[in-house]
């Protein structure tokens, strides 16, 4: 500080700060040589370079990132992950804040960093597929984007996260119109990992549907899961079982820009059937018609 003489550290890109000690408002520019200003200008650059480059790492461990989509395992990989973005793109936020021209540059680079990656894995392991491994590569991508990098980026809530998930979507859209997708938030994914006691898919239906949870359709299909299913020589074991991966059903249909629709022939097709067997008593034919519904769905998860 030239008036106080205290020593201050500042970000590189700053021009203008106020002492912490004294209160003086402070040109930056004017307590650097020139020869000095354009070292740390270079310095930044490459930096913000490097960090350019190690966007697309953000992308590499998808397939183990997925498996790791779970209640036991995406707390602690969904940190380690943020840990991880916060590394590589704190110095990008830092570059894009110096004008609007370069956070426009940063958040164009950076997707296409991003996505670059995702398309050569892509491209990778197209000429070895089949049609259908092929869809579910590319599904693979959507939904890691859909439950990883998107919610991170939000949860870092850097200067550049909101444009730069707006490029990416509209990026990935681009390339794969057929793979379109919702955002969705951290928060959101990991409580419905933590709800016990909860029929995920058909209360996700129910509220597409605006019937609150306290509706008689739910009401009836808990009452037969406590009831009757809990009973059974193998109704605790199927309950565990789709609590383990029910919340990852609701996730994927959730960020299916079709959601709605796919839950609305879900209460056709199969809630509403199990509500009738239930009416008439037909207990076994109703956990037979909902374990078919789970299996399918459970069939159509990319991973």
């Amino acid at each position: 500080c030239p008036k106080c003489g205290k020593e201050l550290p500042v970000p590189a890109e700053l021009k203008q700060c106020i002492c912490m000690y004294c209160g003086e408002n402070i040109s930056i520019e004017e307590q650097r040589t020139p020869e000095e200003q354009n070292v740390e200008s270079m310095e930044f650059q490459t930096a913000y370079r490097t960090s350019l480059l190690q966007a697309g790492s953000l992308i590499e461990d998808y397939e183990k990132l997925l498996k790791n989509f779970t209640g036991a395992g995406y707390k602690g990989a969904f940190q380690a992950y943020s840990e991880l973005g916060e590394d590589i793109l704190s110095v990008a936020d830092r570059y894009a804040f110096g004008s609007e021209e370069s956070k426009e540059q940063v958040i164009k680079e950076l997707s296409e960093s991003i996505l670059m990656t995702a398309e050569n894995q892509i491209e990778a392991h197209k000429s070895v597929l089949s049609g259908n491994s092929k869809a579910r590569l590319l599904d693979q991508h959507r939904f890691f984007l859909a439950v990883y990098l998107i919610p991170m980026l939000s949860h870092l809530k850097l200067t550049i996260s909101e444009a730069l998930i707006d490029q990416i979507m509209k990026d990935w859209k681009q390339k794969y119109p057929s793979y379109e997708f919702k955002k969705a938030n951290y928060e959101e994914l990991a409580a419905g990992f933590e709800r016990k006691g909860f029929c995920f898919i058909t209360s996700a239906v129910c509220d597409t549907l605006n019937k609150p949870d306290d509706c008689d359709e739910l009401m009836i299909l808990r009452e037969y899961r406590d009831n009757y299913l809990m009973n059974t020589k193998s109704g605790a074991r199927m309950i565990n079982e789709y609590y383990r991966i029910a919340p990852v059903i609701v996730a994927y249909l959730n960020m299916q820009t079709d959601g709605e629709e796919r839950y609305d022939r879900i209460w056709k097709e199969d809630v509403m059937p199990c509500l009738n067997f239930i009416e008439n008593g037909h207990n076994v034919q109703c956990k037979k018609h909902y374990v078919r519904m789970v299996r399918r769905l459970k069939s159509e998860l990319p991973f």
